[in-house]
């Protein structure tokens, strides 16, 4: 484990050096002074530069290109450090806001004139109109004097042309009335034509693929989360990988105006602010279900508010208002970043599943996220890498996933043989249960009571053949019960009912005038089941060990009634009292745990009377009211 926090410190240690590092010039890499920077010894073969450094700059006028070419003609110049923002720039004693317009200008000296170049425009915040050498090669937006006759547009594009000399004049005016910065926020990158468009194919294939992978990958998740409702980890990552996806075509290189050339730039910069509104949140909310003992669910749910109400005041303010908030909640994207990193770091050593790859792509995308903010904030140049930190955290969840995949074949693989191993003991077990099936009806098939059935039936034929016909068929009715219904776990009351009636039709048969029975049923028992043989058994109890015993007449009264949701079936004898210490031990016993296992509440109770006989109460509980 001691290498995991090695190789983790190092990394960390490499990224922020890196940062560092890209944020400091490059003495070897020219860079503009005063309005000029000298080419003529770099290699266009090999790669191309950005045009960084000091333009020239004439702010509150459009100047046209010969004019600012003309050094007699008096301007307000001054110097902005490109790429940057003309807000609270110092302009020969004043102080510039961050809407208004201006004109740059930059003098290039290249080795190679006549010779195929061309720049690499990100985007200038937010329309502009360039000239080389005064001729317009470039308009985006609606560029005005007047902020109501201004039109801003973000669309990233490459320019050609061929210099016939070795002194190139760059002149690009730039208004803005739509955004709290102003001026070129990005490096414009010159080379020759094929490198540059070259460069501008190979970013906009890597933004192509990284939507690809984060949608796919989101879509992915979301029917992981559609087939396992329990993993919600999976539907915020989807959530995540989905937002980061829309992101991608609308920054970067702008994907989205090549698919819909008229986008509205309004549209565009929403879905920019609104994604990060959600993304946050989104993929700490993963981290949250991912690492439950880790994550603070207090600061999650603080994030989600702040997400969410950052979100309503974006879709509900103009951009150059809701911008003010970008920086700020920039601030909270770092915060949450540092966060996240102590969280990871602590999955590591409390050795949670798949952490220390989690870690790498997690960490990847935190430093890019960090180092995103500080270059939007103009602490570092180092351009933005969130693109980059987005897919290897994608592929490293990836490679998560399909660990944890892997591992749950090796698992289906041995709960497979081990099914193999169940199959075999339940079919031991299948042959022991039809064998002890069949001994159940043979016991409920009680030749005994067979014997005297028909017996009494006998008795009875020669002096009443109705009564005896009536016998059978009860004695049918009962059989016929003991042989469909007995084996069900639960049948319906009423069924259960029934064969209590016709067992009291044919002992009354039995033992004619020495014995009588009153029945009666209160409530509506539609919709309740019972498991069968819970009441019959209960009965013939009492007439076993109550009335049998008794000299005289016996009785036995049976009382069904529903309350609420509460069942009371009570059987009253007028017999001999039961005294079998172990009463609960057998049938008894045994219906008792059916009740228990079918309903929460049941209970049988068998007490003797004070006047003589029984009292056996049966009560449970059903799920729902039937009534």
């Amino acid at each position: 484990m001691k290498k995991y926090y090695l190789f983790l410190s190092a990394g960390l240690i490499i990224s922020v050096s890196l940062l560092l590092n890209c944020s400091s010039t490059n003495n070897e890499i020219p860079s503009a002074v005063k309005g000029e920077i000298d080419l003529l010894k770099w290699n266009f073969e090999k790669k191309t530069i950005q045009l960084d450094g000091e333009w020239e700059l004439v702010w509150g006028k459009l100047v046209p290109p010969e004019e600012m070419r003309n050094k007699n003609i008096e301007h307000d110049r001054c110097f902005i450090k490109i790429p940057g923002k003309w807000n609270g720039l110092d302009c020969n004693g004043k102080i510039l806001s961050g809407t208004g317009f201006a004109t740059f200008s930059l003098n290039i000296k290249i080795p190679e004139p006549l010779n195929h170049y061309a720049l690499k425009i990100q985007e200038i915040s937010t329309a502009y109109r360039l000239w080389i050498d005064g001729k317009l090669i470039a308009n985006i937006g609606t560029v005005h004097s007047d902020s109501k006759k201004g039109e801003p547009r973000y669309i990233p594009i490459v320019v050609s042309f061929i210099p016939d000399k070795e002194n190139i004049h760059l002149v690009m005016q730039v208004s803005n009335f739509h955004d709290n910065d102003g001026g070129i926020l990005y490096g414009i990158k010159l080379g020759h034509e094929e490198k540059i468009f070259s460069d501008k194919l190979l970013s906009l294939s890597f933004d192509i693929l990284n939507f690809s992978i984060l949608f796919i990958m989101g879509l992915f998740h979301l029917m992981l989360y559609r087939f396992r409702k329990k993993e919600l980890s999976s539907l915020y990552f989807a959530l995540f990988s989905i937002i980061i996806a829309v992101r991608t075509i609308v920054t970067g290189e702008r994907f989205i105006n090549i698919l819909f050339p008229d986008f509205p730039w309004s549209a565009s910069v929403k879905i920019e602010q609104i994604a990060m509104c959600i993304g946050i949140p989104a993929i700490m909310t993963f981290f949250l279900y991912l690492y439950p003992k880790e994550v603070s669910k207090k600061i999650v749910r603080l994030q989600q508010i702040i997400g969410l109400a950052a979100t309503l005041f974006f879709i509900v303010t103009p951009f150059s208002i809701g911008s003010n908030l970008i920086e700020p909640y920039e601030i909270l994207l770092i915060a949450a970043a540092l966060y996240l990193s102590y969280v990871l770091v602590i999955a590591i050593i409390n050795r949670r599943e798949g952490s220390i790859y989690i870690a790498i792509g997690g960490f990847a995308i935190i430093i890019a996220a960090i180092n995103d903010a500080l270059n939007d904030f103009n602490i570092i140049y180092t351009g933005n890498f969130i693109m980059v930190g987005q897919l290897i955290f994608i592929l490293s969840m990836t490679f998560v996933l399909l660990k944890r995949f892997s591992g749950s074949f090796n698992r289906i693989e041995t709960l497979s043989d081990r099914l193999k191993e169940l199959d075999i003991i339940k079919d031991k077990l299948l042959r022991k249960y039809e064998e002890s099936m069949m001994n159940i009806l043979q016991e409920r098939l009680n030749p005994h009571f067979l014997f005297n059935g028909i017996h009494a039936i006998q008795s009875i034929m020669h002096k009443d053949v109705r009564e005896a016909d009536d016998a059978i068929i009860v004695l049918a009715d009962i059989y016929r019960f003991l042989m469909d219904k007995s084996f069900n776990t639960m049948i319906d009351f009423d069924e259960e009912w029934e064969f209590v009636k016709n067992f009291l039709i044919f002992e009354k048969i039995r033992y004619g005038a020495n014995f009588s029975y009153q029945i009666n049923k209160t409530g509506d028992f539609k919709n309740i089941q019972i498991p069968p043989l819970t009441i019959q058994p209960l009965v013939e109890n009492s007439i076993k060990h109550g009335i049998r015993k008794k000299s005289g007449t016996g009785n036995i009264r049976i009382n069904a009634d529903i309350t609420l949701n509460e069942v009371i079936i009570a059987i009253i004898d007028n017999g001999a009292g039961i005294h079998d210490e172990n009463v609960y031990s057998k049938t008894i016993g045994k219906i008792r745990d059916r009740l228990k296992f079918h309903f929460e509440k049941s209970e049988i109770e068998i007490i003797n009377l004070w006047d003589g006989g029984a009292r056996s109460v049966v009560r449970f509980t059903v799920a729902d009211n039937p009534e």
